[in-house]
């Protein structure tokens, strides 16, 4: 509603990133001309990922728009990038781009600064280190840091009829309330 451009939801494998994202497009995709979801699993230069995203929204269209950005601007479009985290470098401090990767903090930049009525949310384990700056200098990025269950973990406890409670606590805090974890860990 509030016309947010560029959503960033970071945060521990299997915390439930993808599956709020999904959960999300479920209740707002009928506010969308074109919902897309890609993943950066296999890291595509950013002008593959363009000519990828072109060529979906040219499928649907007679005369090819010059940029993404103007297909933002034509159409409400929902784009979603998953495994953002591929674009960094292993080892470094959090969300320092790849040498070869660097254009999409342009991309990304260019999605949040320029005005449009479309929305991508990057889905990754950890912050691209320049989206604090945007969200502080720009209404129209937003980011969200998944974190645990907290004490709806007990729910999952709960459910898989596991004993000793007085451990449960524990258990949870040690797996940080990741809902992935506790079930992996609750089944060995």
């Amino acid at each position: 509603d509030n016309k947010t451009r560029l959503i960033t939801i970071y945060g521990l494998t299997g915390i439930g990133k993808t599956a709020l994202t999904l959960k999300l497009i479920s209740e707002i995709a009928s506010q969308f001309d074109y919902i897309i979801y890609r993943s950066l699993e296999t890291i595509p230069q950013l002008t593959t990922l363009k000519d990828d995203l072109k060529q979906l929204f040219n499928q649907s269209l007679s005369t090819p728009l010059p940029d993404i950005i103007d297909y933002l601007s034509s159409y409400r479009c929902l784009i979603i990038l998953d495994d953002v985290q591929n674009i960094f470098k292993l080892r470094e401090l959090a969300g320092k781009y790849l040498s070869d990767c660097q254009d999409y903090h342009k991309f990304f930049q260019q999605i949040a600064t320029t005005s449009h009525q479309s929305c991508l949310i990057l889905i990754s384990w950890e912050l691209p280190s320049d989206l604090e700056i945007l969200e502080r200098d720009h209404q129209y990025t937003q980011i969200l840091n998944l974190q645990g269950l907290g004490e709806d973990a007990k729910q999952i406890l709960r459910d898989k009829d596991l004993k000793n409670q007085e451990m449960w606590d524990r258990l949870i805090n040690l797996y940080q309330s990741n809902p992935s974890w506790l079930n992996i860990i609750i089944s060995t």
